[in-house]
């Protein structure tokens, strides 16, 4: 018998999609997908500040990235929440026909190109503060690689989300880290994980 792809198909045929109820009650270990779990045999490269994302091989070769549109975990799911142990902030990707990778790499653009708020940037150190500040000189202009015009005021900049991230801007596993969900959060549940990132 011939087999029409894979368990990472494509599709709402291809495997039960589970609701964030059924996923509590089951407690059902999810899957990560291998592009956003860091096995994949490719690599992806995603930027928190320009949302640009890409699969690249080993020699940095531009791949072709059908895999954006496959399901994000196994088993199939409605939501996903994502932190980090760089930023304060909770990811929420939701998607009743099943998350997938493309929602996930969205979500986190999304999330990380809101503004902080001034409640927010006050509530940091006078030095941290300087650092977003000069981060968010340089990220400005990135969409034309090009650097900030001379005499250009840091301090007059509204301060993003991914500005708070200074030099760590590339995305590079999801993983289940239990421990720090819990300390974090308070509690655990199987669809929330970790972000891990690089610069």
């Amino acid at each position: 018998m011939d087999i029409i792809g894979t368990k990472w198909s494509t599709g709402q045929d291809y495997g039960i999609i589970l609701s964030r109820t059924d996923l509590y009650l089951l407690q059902a270990e999810l899957e990560i997908h291998p592009v956003l779990h860091g096995t994949f045999s490719q690599s992806l490269i995603f930027n928190f500040v320009t949302g640009q994302s890409g699969l690249f091989d080993p020699q940095g070769a531009d791949l072709p990235f059908p895999q954006q549109d496959e399901p994000a975990t196994l088993p199939r799911v409605e939501e996903l929440i994502l932190i980090s142990e760089l930023s304060p902030w909770c990811i929420k990707v939701v998607n009743r026909d099943g998350v997938t990778v493309e929602n996930v790499l969205g979500a986190m653009f999304m999330a990380y190109d809101k503004p902080m708020t001034t409640e927010e940037v006050n509530k940091l150190p006078v030095r941290t503060q300087q650092q977003i500040r000069r981060s968010a000189a340089t990220n400005r202009p990135t969409q034309t690689w090009e650097r900030p015009p001379m005499g250009v005021n840091p301090d007059t900049l509204q301060l993003k989300r991914s500005d708070y991230l200074r030099t760590m801007v590339f995305f590079d596993r999801l993983e289940k880290k239990d421990s720090y969900i819990k300390q974090r959060l308070g509690f655990n549940a199987p669809n929330i994980f970790v972000m891990y990132l690089n610069s």
